[in-house]
């Protein structure tokens, strides 16, 4: 019997080292990254291993499996992705996706000489094509977009209106977009035309562009100078469009959130941030500086097109200016209904260099955030995710070894959550049976920790599950009485 077991035991782990998520390393060169994703399985890490390498790719990738494309720990410049063959870097379809410490490269130089046959017009460009698909989820974690200068209308990142579903969530942090010609970002709702009037595709693109919008420690530089030109534009539905086609939708049915906290805009046409009615926004520890007024600059515009009610909506503790040279904002903070604190109006921020724009002693936004940090962007990326990695909220899903192993009777066991999501934690047997399931609910991101207390279980091997959305773990753990 005992052979038995350890011959079941053995099995069970085989099959862990199969839908367990793999490392694949790939160095500097010509097409690896697309070699390595058609070789991936769902839940894989590409993990590029090169110190400032570059990346040279065919053409853009179809994202049609979730999987992580990462800069190796520990390098001390970032790899650059070179697209030499398309107008796009990757295309996300039905699968998520995680860039995490990479350059995207839209020019080879410094000096912006394009040394390539290639302009770039997107860097992530989404269109989800299967409304089941419902799950997408995009993170672009310690990145830079560079020099996306296609007269074309770049732009960095951009959900389709054709996109049948809303993104899941769209989570930015710690990234640089820099030199892109028209939009940083332009996030649009799927629609479909009715007797000319642009209503929701189906239940599943109510949400507008994404469910959940999240833009953290970022700085714009130097965009939008091919009109219109946005930071950021981002659509969701008005509810008298969504209740007269769907008339059971509830407000929490069709309004996203959109957070925005320590972001530096400076050197655009047009707009900083345009949100359209979307309800709950938090605009904050944010700054504005060197628009070109001569294009109607404006700071934050929150359009409320359907009176989804923006009046929930903050913008507070933020910088604007202009410059000595320039004329005045139009309407720096323009919205339909907004409430508005903690405003620095018309006020140098005092940048110390051109490069991170942090800011000079004395300046008005030094500890001026909620947080007690500085207002904008806080500075070199790197540092700032090895910061935000000892926060509470997790960079991604994980499922740690339980401790004491083995036990008698009761063990712990940590798992981390990076966004909302429902968990469920099962335990099985050798034979693959379901012997006892420690939690099935929704927890908040963060890092959490579940006790196992064992009662009728005998000793012996036992295998823990974790799934969350998309994502599966298991371990091995061994109950010793």
């Amino acid at each position: 019997m005992k052979k038995i077991t350890f011959i079941l035991a053995a099995f069970i782990l085989g099959l862990i080292s199969i839908v367990s998520a793999n490392n694949i390393e790939v160095a500097a060169g010509m097409d690896g990254i697309k070699n390595a994703y058609d070789t991936a399985s769902p839940g894989d890490v590409i993990v590029l291993t090169t110190s400032g390498g570059e990346y040279l790719e065919p053409g853009k990738l179809y994202i049609q499996k979730d999987i992580s494309i990462v800069a190796a720990e520990g390098l001390e410049e970032k790899p650059q992705i070179i697209n030499y063959l398309d107008n796009t870097f990757f295309k996300v379809d039905s699968g998520s996706v995680t860039l995490k410490g990479v350059v995207l490269q839209g020019y080879y130089d410094a000096d912006g000489n394009d040394t390539t046959d290639t302009v770039i017009k997107f860097g992530v460009s989404v269109k989800i094509t299967d409304s089941t698909k419902t799950h997408v989820k995009v993170k672009i974690l310690d990145c830079i977009f560079n020099n996306f200068v296609s007269v074309k209308k770049a732009k960095g990142i951009y959900v389709s209106s054709g996109s049948v579903a809303s993104v899941d969530s769209l989570i930015i942090r710690n990234t640089i977009f820099r030199g892109i010609s028209q939009y940083a970002m332009y996030l649009r709702k799927g629609y479909k035309t009715v007797d000319g009037v642009r209503v929701p595709i189906n239940d599943a693109s109510l949400k507008g562009a994404a469910r959940y919008f999240e833009l953290s420690n970022c700085l714009f530089d130097n965009y939008g100078y091919v009109a219109p030109g946005f930071g950021v534009l981002f659509e969701s539905w008005e509810d008298s469009l969504v209740t007269t086609n769907y008339p059971t939708a509830t407000p929490e049915d069709y309004l996203p959130t959109v957070k925005v906290d320590h972001c530096t805009f400076v050197n655009f046409i047009k707009t900083g941030l345009r949100f359209q009615n979307s309800a709950d926004i938090t605009v904050k520890n944010s700054i504005f500086a060197y628009a070109d007024t001569t294009g109607g600059g404006v700071a934050v515009h929150v359009l409320d097109l359907g009176n989804n009610g923006s009046v929930n909506s903050t913008v507070h503790n933020v910088l604007y200016w202009v410059d000595d040279n320039g004329g005045p904002w139009v309407d720096p903070l323009y919205a339909d209904t907004v409430w508005s604190e903690t405003i620095l109006a018309d006020t140098d921020p005092m940048f110390a260099d051109t490069i991170n724009y942090a800011l000079k002693e004395g300046s008005p936004g030094k500890n001026a955030g909620d947080d007690g940090k500085d207002l904008g962007f806080l500075g070199d990326i790197t540092t700032a995710i090895e910061n935000e990695s000892i926060t509470a909220v997790p960079q991604t899903y994980s499922l740690e070894q339980n401790y004491p192993n083995p036990f008698n009777p009761t063990t712990t066991i940590k798992y981390n959550v990076p966004e909302t999501e429902n968990v469920k934690i099962s335990v099985y047997n050798v034979l693959g049976q379901e012997v006892a399931v420690l939690l099935n609910k929704k927890v908040n991101a963060g890092n959490h920790t579940i006790e196992f207390k064992v009662a009728e279980l005998s000793s012996g091997v036992y295998i823990y599950r974790m799934e969350a959305g998309s994502f599966t773990s298991y371990k091995k753990m061994i109950i010793m009485k």
